[in-house]
């Protein structure tokens, strides 16, 4: 699995998805000083990497990160590189060991 280097446009397009999940790219572009093609281009690479899974809202979050390791060891490595990361603040982890149903959708 090759890991996804994710550069400070990427980051700034995340950030602001979480802020409104559901904004146009045009405005997406325009907050963001950037071509629409190049907004484009981007949400596509990251959705391919499995970055961007979907766009949902989870409620009073700042960012939430569904994963699926094939190892623990996989895993350790990821949460290690992710709360060394400069732009996280603090964290909190959730393991799931056995999924009965797949469903990232709230009922609201």
């Amino acid at each position: 699995m090759e890991k996804t280097r994710l550069d400070d446009l990427d980051m700034n397009i995340l950030r602001t998805l979480q802020e409104n999940p559901k904004m146009r790219i045009r405005d997406l572009a325009e907050k963001l000083s950037v071509p629409k093609s190049t907004i484009y281009y981007r949400l596509r690479e990251l959705e391919k990497a499995d970055v961007i899974e979907g766009y949902r809202m989870f409620g009073d979050v700042d960012f939430i990160i569904v994963g699926k390791f094939p190892c623990k060891e996989k895993y350790m490595e990821f949460l290690e590189e992710l709360i060394n990361s400069s732009f996280i603040e603090r964290s909190s982890t959730i393991v799931v060991a056995k999924v009965i149903k797949e469903d990232f959708h709230l009922n609201i």
